[in-house]
């Protein structure tokens, strides 16, 4: 069955800094294209009003890249920006986190560690929830960047 809803994959190899140091993320630029084709991609409705959900949980510093992308998608001029803040996998079963993505126009995963990300949502009810609503919906888009972009496939490529 093909899905109904849109898979929008960003490139990763951001810019992490010098390895074995936080990297300055507040100077770190995200390219404006990215927002401006996921914008293209939610035109029926204006931004204003779209509901878009960030998850960093593939992240090794999920607060500043929650906070990141927040900021980013708020100048991008998308207004209904909120984080699913996943830990753990009794996170991942939270309820309350199953009904905001039903509710969401679109999902939005950050880069980092693509195994970390898949040991924490895999068989969960939130991804069974994005997935779900990711075949249902014409809609909703499932957006991520590098590791971010893995959390729909059925198989995954990863280092042994």
């Amino acid at each position: 069955m093909t899905p109904k809803g849109t898979l929008f994959i960003i490139g990763g190899h951001e810019d992490k800094g010098i390895a074995g140091q936080i990297p300055d993320i507040y100077t770190h630029e995200i390219h404006a294209a990215h927002f401006e084709i996921l914008g293209s991609l939610m035109h029926a409705v204006p931004r204003a009003h779209h509901v878009i959900e960030i998850i960093a949980a593939a992240s090794s510093i999920p607060a500043e890249m929650e906070e990141l992308y927040m900021n980013a998608y708020k100048n991008a001029g998308f207004k209904k920006v909120a984080i699913i803040r996943i830990d753990s996998r009794e996170q991942a079963s939270d309820e309350d986190y199953v009904r905001r993505i039903k509710y969401a126009h679109s999902v939005f995963f950050t880069g980092g560690d693509q195994k970390k990300l898949v040991s924490l949502l895999g068989d969960t009810p939130v991804l069974t929830a994005i997935k779900s609503k990711y075949r249902d919906d014409k809609n909703f888009i499932v957006a991520g960047t590098s590791a971010g972009a893995m959390s729909i496939p059925a198989h995954m490529i990863a280092a042994v």
